[in-house]
């Protein structure tokens, strides 16, 4: 069976991606992964059509970091 969405994230150490049925647990862990810190990139994408669903990157500077998120609205 074909998972329906992937959630891919990337740190300086390792990067993770997993493949999910449902929009609910992509978005679970799209969101943990974003908030655990560890990560500085990921997003949620369909393994059907390509659509990206979730985006976020965070930059780090001197005085502190930048979060960037862009969210599909159904």
């Amino acid at each position: 069976m074909k998972k329906a969405y992937k959630v891919e994230l990337f740190s300086e150490m390792m990067d993770m991606e997993m493949n999910v049925a449902t929009a609910e647990e992509a978005s679970r862990i799209y969101f943990a992964g974003m908030d655990s810190g560890k990560y500085y990139k990921g997003h949620v994408i369909s393994n059907e059509t390509g659509e990206v669903f979730h985006h976020f990157l965070i930059e780090k500077y001197e005085d502190g970091v930048k979060l960037s998120q862009w969210v599909a609205v159904e």
